[in-house]
């Protein structure tokens, strides 16, 4: 065993007393707060460089905005806690502030359709958006009550909860160019441009308010000079202002007299002081970095800039400042300008945490140590481009250049189905694809199988294809094939064909082409049943599912509704569209039009608009309009809307990431759809109405219940093999390499690993449930291997209530603990406590393997644990975790700690190898071939590499008992903790009728794998309770993950149905549960 107790007089008896007890209040005051459901958050990170980053006070988290449009909140150990609903989702954000603890976050940004400057305030615990305000620029108070925003309506202190104005600050107006707050929040800085415009002119006066009372406390005059830079010193009882004549300035606060004026070099971009000094350089150009005395102007350091700073930051407390050049990354002490950190590359945005951390795009630094010491650990998932629900069980999506077919009934499986294709159109059945060699390629959406192939060369594809045709198509003419080759029909046309819509059935097709005309075509009979010309060019065309009306969006923004010979039956402006006062450019168009599937009635949505508009076909009468207002600002704009395949339903998008679930008859809502983190790009329902799926920018797809709107699961994929899915109730089941990196945030933003909810919340069987293919007989065989696993465990599942509270452990002597120690043994003190669940088991790992037993030391039902561990660590970095898990399954937060010991004389390590195989059994016929090859082989391979450092210990057929497996144990613990320990098997793997996993044995009885065999348990347990850190388990055997999804798929496929004619069930090395016959 790695570690064990020592009694706590031992250790830190006066030395760590303070913080001992300081533990025990932190434990006593924040332990276990049962909230809400913890979030399972996807570590996506910027697609973009950063724009801006800033950390809280506390050093916790850190904010940082992205020319992506997103603003994203993490801890200080890098993992993403929070994603605010996108940022700004029609520009990059430009610069973030927050309140010193984070709970307010406000972000700037120019918005795409107003071209104006906008303010978005949110919850920095929750992400809810709290406020939208046209200004530009913003600043938050540090207790977070109070939001400052200058620009479009002058400046105004507003309630940063509610929004109501607290306070108009006269003689202001126009657009701000420069505010600050200083750090206690009681004074309030700002610079105005009196003749407006988007670009700082003729700034002549600088006013400073208190914030707190809202009186003038001072003007300061600078002759009409264009500001640069202004803010406050650290201290905040300074002025720093720059200007472009090449003047710095400060004045003093409380007096309002200037203390000091200086001629600079250049203009400042950058002005920053403690009170004692101020620093100023130039951004974007070469210049200086320059440092003065505030008491008499001289100058302490002048620093040339060989390249253009882009960055420049200085710390809270005025110690450190940094800045970025195109390529390099550098630190100084502001009081000397001496250089004390400096590392190639470049950063487009800084941000200095407590003490000399700093962080530059993704990368923390200490820049005293000189070392990297965290980042921010965001991956990326190819972005999803369509996604089509089949039968309900199956999904089509496409994700980044692979078309991927989920299978999910007795498993889940991935097909990635002609690559690189561009999907054509789908149905509930098949679905097609061109390929780059020009074919035309039909699938079953069911197994992934390609049913046809056809070469069309350089003719285009104009339409979908149904089960028997496809329409071919150039500027001459089209072609009417069916899925052999053959052409049906050909079709003249007047011009090149630009707009193409078919009906549901494929028996008649609308184009459009570029002399302004359109063709109703008769597939059946190949015959033009309407010419139309028309007067301007259309946008988009839209035939109903019986062909008997048409819609033609037009350039001038309206829609005509047609008859099939030609008649209009109306002409239809969009909605002009006006959000919050703010009048669009774009007043017209639709963003999305539909015809019912009983061709009865019409769907359109303006495009940026807050409506649905239905209208009869027959008439074009408007039968209602249905204004959606969902809350403040472009939150509430409609992407598109679409009918369910029974036309009782319209699902309604918007831009706030959520959608709704509309009766198609009265419009009164069924339900509303929350989950997505990003823009819905697409939708669709299943065959029979029941479902729906949506896939959203942030690479995710969700199914729901088309009834009320209910999430059902969602999904997403890392390549074509690895998944994850999880139920709307938290239960998931996951590829390894899909789960990488997941985890949960609680509604304190408190990390839970996603390792540490596993106990609980990974079940296949509960996932198979969902889908109507699943046998009763896989997910029962998915059930018991839980089952198993919990008994095990030792763990009671009744335990499991519904809240999900996490205990809370510290290490109090976590300071104490240097990084670089000198000796290899290293006392933990750890105190845990849960206030609503008992503590079940503790457990403490070092470099991630565990030292106090598999499943930890069992406690006994108390709440509250102090203890005492001695580790022992290995030669080089030792990454030290610790834990407790409560009673309801659920573990504290690992916080790791890492230490590294380099001994005084290196430590010799030994690989200790144990080989099993087997080719020989008392039931003859089951032998094997190449097993104990194998493990001599790998044992050679190992030999040839370490050496005389090697210790082989073998056990080959006779030999291969129980007894003998369970008697290696005493030779591995000779091995220290520097060693490493391999452990190989080769032979059968058995499942016993009650799903336990077996290893052949000569004796094994294969009608009874339970007799003779070797347990699992019995190889597991060689790595238990031995020093070594580093050990790896091999087992070349079937059903080594005892029931994983490809066994399972095959016992459901094939042992009915082999069984039935007598055939046996053939593979390697592996026995199928309840048969008698080798595999």
């Amino acid at each position: 065993m790695g570690g064990f107790f020592i009694s706590l007089k031992t250790y830190f008896r006066k030395k760590a007393l303070l913080k001992y007890f300081f533990s025990l209040l932190l434990l006593a005051v924040g332990v276990s707060s049962t909230a809400q459901t913890p979030r399972l958050m996807l570590p996506l990170g910027h697609t973009d460089e950063l724009s801006d980053a800033i950390f809280t006070t506390d050093g916790k988290r850190v904010i940082t905005t992205s020319l992506d449009g997103m603003a994203k909140v993490w801890n200080a150990e890098g993992r993403l806690l929070l994603n605010l609903k996108g940022g700004h989702e029609t520009g990059p954000i430009a610069t973030v502030a927050c309140s010193l603890d984070g709970s307010v976050i406000a972000t700037e940004t120019t918005e795409d359709f107003t071209n104006e400057r906008v303010v978005k305030v949110w919850d920095g615990l929750t992400g809810r958006q709290l406020g939208y305000y046209r200004a530009g620029s913003v600043r938050v108070s540090p207790d977070g009550r109070k939001v400052v925003l200058s620009g479009g309506k002058g400046t105004r202190v507003i309630d940063a909860r509610s929004g109501s104005l607290l306070q108009h600050l006269p003689g202001t107006r126009g657009f701000q160019s420069f505010i600050d707050i200083d750090s206690m929040g009681e004074n309030l800085l700002l610079a105005e441009d009196l003749r407006g415009g988007s670009r700082v002119h003729s700034i002549d006066t600088i006013w400073l308010w208190s914030l707190r009372t809202g009186e003038l406390l001072r003007r300061f005059t600078i002759e009409k000079e264009s500001v640069t830079a202004l803010r406050f010193s650290s201290d905040g009882q300074q002025v720093l202002c720059g200007s472009e004549s090449n003047i710095l300035r400060v004045w003093d606060v409380a007096r309002g007299n200037l203390l000091t004026q200086i001629a600079t070099t250049d203009a400042p971009d950058f002005v920053g002081g403690d009170g004692h000094m101020v620093v100023a350089a130039p951004l974007e150009h070469t210049g200086q970095l320059r440092c003065w005395t505030v008491a008499d102007g001289r100058i302490v350091y002048s620093l040339p800039l060989s390249k253009p700073a882009w960055v420049v930051r200085m710390d809270a407390s005025g110690k450190y400042i940094a800045l970025a050049t195109a390529d390099s990354l550098k630190a100084y002490l502001t009081a000397t300008g001496n250089s004390i950190f400096a590392v190639d590359g470049t950063a487009s945005a800084l941000a200095w945490n407590k003490g000399s951390l700093l962080l530059a795009d993704s990368i923390v630094y200490d820049v005293t140590a000189g070392r990297r010491v965290a980042s921010l650990r965001g991956g990326s998932l190819h972005p999803l481009r369509f996604g089509y629900l089949g039968n309900g069980d199956n999904l089509l999506l496409g994700q980044g250049k692979d078309n991927i077919l989920w299978r999910i009934g007795n498993g889940v499986q991935l097909t990635g189905v002609a690559p690189g294709e561009k999907l054509l159109g789908s149905s509930p059945s098949f679905f097609t694809t061109l390929s780059t060699a020009g074919s035309i390629n039909t699938w079953d959406l069911r197994s992934g199988t390609r049913l046809h192939s056809i070469p069309v060369g350089k003719s285009s594809v104009l339409a979908g294809v149904d089960a028997k045709r496809l329409v071919l198509g150039d500027s001459a003419a089209l072609q009417l094939t069916d899925l052999s080759g053959n052409t049906l029909h050909r079709i003249k046309v007047q011009g090149k064909v630009l707009l193409k819509a078919a009906n549901k059935d494929f028996t008649r097709l609308l184009v459009f082409t570029t002399n302004n005309h359109i063709a109703l075509i008769n597939l059946v009979t190949g015959i033009r049943l309407l010419d139309l010309n028309l007067d301007q060019s259309a946008t988009r065309i839209l035939l109903s599912n019986d062909g008997n009306f048409f819609v033609a969006c037009l350039e001038d923004k309206t829609a005509r509704l047609y008859q099939a010979d030609g008649k209009i039956i109306g002409t239809y402006a969009a909605q002009q569209t006006i959000a919050y006062g703010y009048e669009f450019e774009d007043k017209g168009s639709f963003s999305s039009i539909a015809f019912s599937p009983d061709s009865k009635k019409l769907l359109t949505v303006t495009r940026n608009g807050v409506f649905v508009e239905l209208r009869e076909c027959t008439t074009g009468k408007e039968l209602r309009t249905l204004p959606i207002d969902k809350g403040f600002g472009f939150s509430s704009i409609i992407l598109f809307a679409r009918f369910s395949p029974d036309g009782k339903t319209i699902l309604v998008t918007f831009r706030d990431y959520k959608a709704l679930l509309l009766d198609a008859d009265d419009g009164h809502i069924l339900g509303e759809l929350v989950g997505h983190q990003a823009e819905i790009i697409g939708a669709d329902f299943s065959s029979d109405s029941k479902r729906l799926l949506t896939i959203s920018a942030d690479n995710t797809a969700r199914v729901w219940s088309a009834m009320d709107g209910k999430n059902i699961f969602h999904c997403f994929a890392t390549d074509t093999v690895n998944f994850f899915v999880q139920r709307a109730d938290g239960y998931y089941w996951s590829s390894k390499t899909a789960s990488r990196g997941l985890h949960y945030v609680t509604s304190n933003l408190d990390v839970v690993s996603f390792e540490q909810l596993d106990l609980r919340y990974n079940r296949p069987d509960k996932v198979l449930e969902l889908f109507a293919s699943t046998s009763k007989e896989v997910v029962e065989s998915y059930r018991k291997a839980y089952e198993k696993r919990i008994r095990k465990l030792g763990i009671d599942t009744l335990l499991f209530a519904d809240s999900r509270s996490v205990p809370l452990a510290a290490v109090v002597n976590r300071m104490e603990i240097p990084y670089v120690a000198n000796s290899s043994s290293l006392p933990m003190h750890l105190v845990a406590k849960d206030s609503i669940h008992a503590l079940q088991r503790v457990q403490i790992w070092l470099n991630g393997s565990p030292q106090l037993g598999p499943t930890g030391i069992k406690l006994r039902g108390t709440r509250s644990f102090d203890s005492t561990f001695l580790l022992t660590l290995t030669d080089g970095n030792n990454v030290l975790e610790a834990s407790v898990t409560n009673s309801n399954g659920v573990e504290s937060y690992r916080s790791p700690i890492e230490v590294m010991y380099m001994p005084p004389q290196p430590s010799v390590s030994r690989l200790y190898f144990v080989g099993i195989g087997i080719d020989s059994f008392a039931q003859s016929e089951h032998n094997l071939g190449y097993s104990v090859k194998d493990v001599r082989d790998l044992a050679a391979a190992f030999r040839e590499k370490y050496g005389s450092a090697m210790q082989v210990d073998t056990l080959f057929n006779e030999r291969v008992t129980p007894g003998n497996v369970l008697a290696l144990k005493e030779k591995l613990r000779a091995a220290s903790v520097n060693d490493r320990v391999i452990v190989a098997y080769s032979g059968h793997g058995l499942l016993s009728r009650a799903h336990d996993y077996y290893l052949s044995a000569h004796g094994t009885r294969f009608e009874q794998p339970e007799n003779g065999s070797i347990p699992y348990e019995h190889l597991e347990s060689l790595m238990e309770g031995i020093s070594p850190v580093k050990k790896l388990l091999l087992i070349d055997a079937c059903h080594s993950g005892e029931v994983d999804k490809e066994e399972a798929q095959k016992l459901h496929q094939a042992t009915g149905a082999l069984s039935a004619v007598g055939t046996r069930v053939a593979g390697a090395k592996g026995i199928a549960p309840g048969r008698t016959t080798s595999a």
